[in-house]
């Protein structure tokens, strides 16, 4: 039934009602009504939609009588649908970047970077195919999917990064269905790719040797940075959160914060000993407990620096001296020496803030996948 139709003239709208589709709760229920936009005096349809998650027809009509009796009370109070629209009315590049900037305040530096590149990639993937200017609710799974070609096929992405690309779509994505701009989220039910297994590549004798004699007079502050990643594996982005009073050299402790953690939770991780005695004669942690332990020039202060700051320091010193692996190795160095020592595979679970020790079972397998080096050059001669 047209507005026009309707008997009361002094109403611009009406009553909404339910569409149950036949009582088939195999389709998207929703209650309906129109209005009269008073910018261009025609007769507009509006649907509120009720989650499929609603399993039940009872609980639907619930729901949908919640739905009738909140948007009759607005229309009564003189609510406009049209001013509602304005956010419907971006296009599909304007909404996107609408919600990286509400995502803004929640994300890291680093992540907020990898966000906002990869939005940049697919507003370049929507230019080329001529979608920059569609509205949301015309981007579909099959769109997507395209999407997702075209970072292999043609930016020849490697299938972990396509993964995450999704996984930062559906999230954006997602926005759009909070916001009721659509129903299904086009890129929710994109198979992951199966991904190329990490290498475990770790440090040998030589190279640990020219560490050990040289790197403490070299750059002392990137020695003991180089010391948190073997004995507590401790991530570079973490260390670069790390403040002075994070550390307990007393109970041979080092706290890393929710907001310095990879995933977000408190984590304690122990300090060896062969490290506390390190740590003892570093000069750093004698400062303000408030002073993040590595900042400008890797040396105390209140400023918190990138992870880039310690990758720049430690290329010179791989460049200068022929060592062609990053410092993170050095995680898997001290995994490796930890799991040849006979260290508990439960000790090393925690100290790897690993959540389970299926997890710590699947990356020690790496090591074990791996030709021993006692095999290779200690084996007793025939």
């Amino acid at each position: 039934m047209r507005l026009s139709h309707i008997k009361s003239k002094k109403l611009n709208f009406s009553i909404p009602k339910l569409c149950d589709c036949n009582n088939d709760l195999s389709k998207q229920w929703y209650v309906h009504f129109e209005f009269k936009n008073p910018e261009t005096g025609k007769d507009e349809r509006k649907r509120k939609y009720i989650s499929n998650r609603i399993k039940t027809k009872t609980a639907r009509r619930d729901k949908a009588h919640e739905y009738i009796k909140e948007l009759t009370f607005k229309l009564k109070s003189g609510w406009r649908p049209c001013d509602d629209d304005e956010f419907k009315k971006m296009s599909i590049t304007e909404a996107v970047y609408f919600i990286y900037k509400t995502k803004i305040i929640a994300l890291r530096r680093t992540s907020n970077s990898t966000y906002k590149n990869r939005i940049g990639v697919f507003k370049q993937f929507l230019d080329q195919k001529g979608m920059g200017n569609i509205y949301v609710d015309e981007f579909n799974h099959k769109n997507a999917m395209q999407f997702v070609d075209w970072l292999r096929i043609d930016r020849k992405i490697k299938n972990r990064t396509v993964n995450n690309y999704i996984n930062n779509l559906v999230t954006v994505f997602n926005g759009f269905v909070d916001r009721e701009m659509i129903i299904l989220n086009p890129f929710k039910k994109i198979s992951r790719l199966q991904e190329e297994e990490k290498n475990i590549t770790a440090f040998n004798d030589s190279e640990m040797k020219i560490m050990r004699t040289i790197l403490p007079q070299y750059n002392m502050n990137l020695w003991i940075i180089a010391q948190l990643i073997y004995y507590c594996f401790i991530r570079p982005a973490e260390i670069c959160r790390l403040k002075i009073g994070d550390f307990n050299l007393d109970r041979k402790e080092i706290s890393i914060r929710s907001e310095s953690s990879k995933n977000k939770r408190f984590q304690i991780v122990a300090i060896p000993d062969q490290l506390i005695d390190i740590l003892h004669d570093y000069p750093g942690l004698r400062l303000s407990h408030d002073y993040y332990l590595f900042s400008n020039n890797l040396v105390p202060g209140p400023r918190q620096i990138r992870p880039r700051s310690i990758q720049n320091r430690w290329q010179k010193f791989m460049w200068k001296y022929g060592i062609k692996k990053t410092i993170y190795n050095l995680k898997h160095t001290g995994v490796g020496k930890a799991l040849e020592a006979g260290i508990d595979i439960r000790d090393l679970q925690i100290q790897l803030r690993h959540s389970s020790l299926e997890m710590t079972q699947a990356y020690l397998e790496k090591f074990r996948a791996r030709a021993s080096e006692k095999l290779k050059f200690n084996f007793p001669r025939f």
